[in-house]
């Protein structure tokens, strides 16, 4: 279910954006205030991981990062756990506050369509 959320055109749009091409080397996302869209080539998929590359000039300081899903059995026995990652970004980038930031809100917006099926949008 974590890496349908991850890689399939529905779990993509479920947790993240609707606005949302997904193919299976490729996801390309729209936002309502972003002036272009996010192009991410899907490096790997497999049964405990997911990686993209940044692969569009938008945002700029997303440019060649590398975003990571490794997936765990949760250490009580029950469920996953899902250690993330995102980096390759300039040290000095004044934007990673705000990424850092954006993502904590997205990953606990894919934490309750995982465990709810609730789907949300923060950009709506």
């Amino acid at each position: 279910r974590i890496i349908d959320a991850l890689t399939s055109h529905d779990g993509i749009r479920s947790w993240w954006t609707p606005d949302a091409i997904v193919t299976t080397d490729a996801l390309d996302l729209g936002f309502p205030e972003a002036p272009a869209r996010f192009a991410l080539s899907v490096d790997e998929v497999a049964a405990d991981s997911v990686r993209w590359t940044s692969k569009g000039d938008f945002p700029p300081h997303w440019v060649g990062t590398e975003v990571a899903w490794q997936l765990m059995d949760h250490p009580s026995g029950s469920g996953s756990q899902i250690f993330f990652s995102h980096s390759g970004f300039a040290a000095a980038d004044p934007m990673l506050g705000h990424t850092a930031y954006t993502w904590a809100m997205l990953l606990a917006q894919l934490k309750a369509y995982l465990e709810t099926g609730a789907e949300g949008d923060l950009f709506d």
